[in-house]
């Protein structure tokens, strides 16, 4: 769809108090990113620019998970 995106599903129970929210960003391959919790999991989403989809890298650090998107 239009923008492209990359979804990224975290599956189980998550915790996070927060609502669902989006907020824009200053970069040349994201537009914006979206996060929100779910019954049996948590989403992020990313509106990418430009019209090629990009397949995000998800490494997991000893800080938590660190998410890449290449050019």
């Amino acid at each position: 769809s239009s923008p492209p995106k990359a979804v990224v599903d975290l599956p189980g129970k998550w915790k996070y108090a927060g609502k669902g929210y989006s907020v824009r960003v200053r970069s040349d391959l994201v537009r914006r990113y979206r996060i929100g919790k779910h019954k049996d999991k948590f989403r992020v989403v990313l509106d990418l620019r430009g019209r090629k989809p990009r397949t995000p890298i998800i490494t997991e650090t000893s800080d938590g998970l660190l998410l890449l998107l290449k050019k």
